[in-house]
């Protein structure tokens, strides 16, 4: 199982409702973006942060690897530079019960993040607007709490979160969460394929 946070304040309503994050292959100038080819390397079942307007209020599990779609026309007039032909995957989203603000907790995650491809400015804490999916180390997703194993029903698989079940975390016990993470890897690799 992997950890992503998703910068998509422009899309964050679209995507969040419609069950999904999608972006385009390329920058607009044709090149390459690791936060683009991300997508390509999500699995089922590996946990999403959503990030938009300065907050995480959303964690999702991934349900489908990425596939090849259009633009959803959803988007509107979001992101006119992007090029049509873009990859989806799908996501099972689930509100957080508070949403959490990373820069009222950026000294615990700037030593966590990456140097190069971070979700958030390593200087300020304020999102990267050059970043859409952006891969977390287990350390660093465990900074980031609002899930935890007892949001599960197993046997549903990676749609069986329970409604309303996500609660904020409490920042005192970062042990806890860690304990956490590894519990929600546990179920995983007993009750999702691969």
């Amino acid at each position: 199982m992997a950890y992503w946070w998703v910068n998509h304040k422009q899309t964050y309503r679209q995507e969040t409702e419609g069950g999904y994050i999608w972006s385009p292959k390329t920058n607009a100038n044709g090149a390459r973006n690791v936060s683009y080819d991300n997508l390509t390397r999500s699995e089922r079942g590996d946990v999403v942060f959503s990030y938009a307007n300065g907050k995480i209020s959303q964690i999702g599990l991934v349900e489908t690897a990425a596939i090849t779609a259009q633009k959803p026309p959803e988007f509107g007039s979001a992101g006119d530079s992007w090029s049509q032909d873009g990859w989806v995957v799908r996501v099972n989203w689930q509100p957080l019960q508070q949403p959490l603000v990373p820069q009222t907790f950026f000294e615990l995650l700037q030593p966590l993040l990456p140097e190069r491809h971070s979700p958030i400015s390593t200087s300020s804490g304020r999102g990267n607007q050059g970043v859409y999916l952006a891969g977390l180390g287990e350390t660093l997703a465990a900074r980031c709490p609002g899930y935890s194993a007892q949001s599960w029903n197993p046997r549903a698989g990676a749609s069986g979160w329970k409604r309303g079940a996500i609660q904020h975390s409490n920042f005192g016990c970062l042990s806890r969460l860690a304990s956490l993470v590894t519990q929600v890897q546990i179920f995983l690799s007993r009750f999702l394929p691969r």
